[in-house]
């Protein structure tokens, strides 16, 4: 599979977006990104004052799938274990329960748009991601 160019934006506390692009890169992907767009969020103060979040677009490149998975998956695992509030976007396909991904999959054989082979390899490829 040809490596892809796929863009994920972060939106969590800004020392943390360094960390999400090292969790890519351990999975083997190629990460680049520019400084942190900064905001003041109001409404999640702590006892220092607001917290400050920041907004960065991450370009990653090599295959969408497993390593984008499983590393936003270890991620919003060590976010969740700390409270830290994060959110990781992408592509939809990222977006998509399990569920909803092989049900995709499933109507896609059915149209005729992949074979028997194809719908095996990525089912396999997606219950893999679990």
């Amino acid at each position: 599979m040809a490596d892809d160019v796929t863009e994920l934006v972060y939106k969590g506390p800004p020392a943390f977006a360094g960390l999400l692009a090292q969790m890519l890169r351990d999975e083997g992907l190629s990460v680049s990104y520019g400084p942190p767009e900064e905001n003041t969020d109001l409404e999640n103060t702590d006892l220092d004052g607001p917290m400050q979040l920041a907004t960065v677009v991450l370009l990653v490149t090599g295959p969408l799938a497993p390593g984008i998975w499983k590393a936003i998956k270890k991620f919003k695992e060590w976010a969740t274990k700390r409270a830290v509030p994060v959110a990781v976007q992408g592509p939809a396909e990222l977006e998509q329960s399990t569920e909803e991904r092989l049900a995709t999959l499933d109507r896609l054989l059915k149209q005729g748009t992949i074979t028997e082979e194809e719908h095996g390899e990525q089912r396999t490829r997606i219950l893999g991601e679990l």
